[in-house]
């Protein structure tokens, strides 16, 4: 395994967006704290 890879989703595909793509982990992670803090939108 090379040093840095993220292996968080267990989905290889996203781990590998993730992993590649600077604003696709900035903005999971934002998506991630939001939903920790306010729970999931109900429709």
């Amino acid at each position: 395994m090379p040093i840095g890879t993220l292996h968080i989703t267990g989905n290889p595909k996203a781990d590998t967006l993730l992993d590649t793509d600077g604003t696709a982990l900035l903005i999971g992670v934002l998506l991630d704290q939001h939903i920790l803090e306010h729970g999931v939108p109900k429709r």
